[in-house]
């Protein structure tokens, strides 16, 4: 959960820069940001693809979902995803924030 806020922080944070700050009573939101989220084909951790998702399409972000295999992706916990593309055909500067979802199946992930 760190993570994710940290990483909002610097998305909110860097659409800031050099503009005047908001009222105090108007709450940002990830309107128009695009974040990718890339996780792995299996046992990647439901939590930490299910909770910033949520959050993000909350606050009107557009995501997108990258891994190894466009076949659904299946989580540590049993939850299932369909991937929109392919991590080799991402583009990370397409995108405001790039999001690694952990869990044992991750290692896929590493070089």
């Amino acid at each position: 959960m760190f993570l994710l806020l940290i990483i909002v922080l610097l998305i909110v944070g860097s659409s800031a820069c050099g503009k005047p700050t908001p009222a105090p009573d108007v709450a940002p939101t990830l309107q128009g940001k695009s974040i990718l989220m890339i996780i792995a084909h299996r046992d990647f951790r439901d939590e930490e693809y299910e909770e910033p998702r949520q959050i993000f399409e909350a606050n009107r972000a557009t995501i997108t979902v990258a891994s190894s295999s466009l076949e659904v992706a299946t989580g540590a916990l049993g939850a299932q995803v369909k991937p929109d593309l392919l991590l080799a055909d991402a583009a990370v500067g397409d995108y405001d924030a790039i999001v690694f979802v952990g869990g044992p199946g991750a290692q896929e992930l590493v070089g």
